[in-house]
């Protein structure tokens, strides 16, 4: 499969999974909502950006396309172009009223853009006010998500924002994870953010 989103048939979708900007203009103005919903309730801004298709973002948005709705998995567009690591299009979705923590969502476009390695894009999102420290229901904050999949970048990007080194989840502190992984350039970069090294896990385990 090509992308994400492939085999979704509604006409509006499909041109934008082919960034075809005319016929995604003609079809707006025949009447098709910017709104529609694909499988799985992904609507054309879903898909414009994830696929990265920028003139196909601006158009929807033009034509009053919701930029904060879900699809069934709740996550945003806003989301999907972190997850991409799209940054403009994350700057536009911002600029357009995206938010940044969406709510009651069970992961953030933080954690997407920080388990993808998207270190561009965890800076944008770090600097228009997304939570730190808040956590997923997976890995827990997005340290912990950098620390579990060994990203340098996103890490630092994470720290130099203020995140917090000694977060807890599982009462693991990233450090844990990075040791866990025997990643040194991680483990002393977590150190030189001032990671406790003596505090324990569930079991009481420090990170050594």
């Amino acid at each position: 499969m090509d992308g994400m989103f492939d085999g979704r048939t509604p006409e509006l979708h499909t041109a934008v999974q082919t960034n075809n900007t005319d016929r995604l203009l003609q079809l707006i103005q025949a009447g098709h909502s910017v709104n529609s919903e694909g499988v799985d309730l992904v609507r054309p801004l879903h898909e414009a950006c994830f696929r990265g298709h920028i003139e196909c973002v601006k158009i929807l948005l033009d034509n009053d396309a919701e930029v904060n709705v879900r699809n069934i998995d709740g996550a945003t567009p806003l989301c999907d172009a972190a997850s991409s690591g799209h940054v403009d299009i994350v700057r536009i979705l911002l600029q357009r009223g995206a938010y940044v923590n969406p709510p009651l969502l069970l992961t953030s476009p933080l954690h997407e853009a920080t388990l993808r390695d998207k270190w561009e894009t965890v800076e944008v999102l770090s600097a228009a006010g997304a939570n730190l420290n808040s956590s997923d229901c997976h890995f827990g904050t997005p340290l912990h998500v950098a620390a579990c999949q060994g990203s340098l970048t996103c890490a630092q990007a994470l720290l130099r924002a203020g995140a917090c080194v000694n977060s807890i989840k599982s009462l693991n502190t990233p450090l844990h994870e990075a040791a866990r992984r025997q990643d040194v350039p991680l483990i002393l970069l977590l150190l030189a953010y001032g990671a406790d090294v003596t505090m324990r896990n569930n079991n009481g385990l420090r990170p050594i």
